[in-house]
């Protein structure tokens, strides 16, 4: 798991240093957004990856909006 995780932080940092010229000459937000992303993409499989039990997004969602479909 370290290793996948070492991985995917590695590819991170080298889409990071390889963007670093076109990251600095966007806007700000669309800067933050893109580190927002990566780190939450990192977080994600970072979940999926820890623990045995995952719970996916759709399949809770799936949960709540039962009540709200007729058939």
């Amino acid at each position: 798991m370290i290793k996948l995780l070492g991985l995917y932080i590695l590819a991170a940092i080298l889409v990071i240093l390889i963007d670093r010229k076109v990251m600095r000459d966007i806007p700000g937000i669309n800067r933050w957004m893109a580190y927002i992303l990566l780190a939450g993409g990192f977080g994600i499989w970072a979940y999926c990856l820890q623990f045995g039990h995952v719970v996916y997004g759709s399949v809770l969602a799936g949960h709540y909006l039962d009540k709200f479909v007729p058939f």
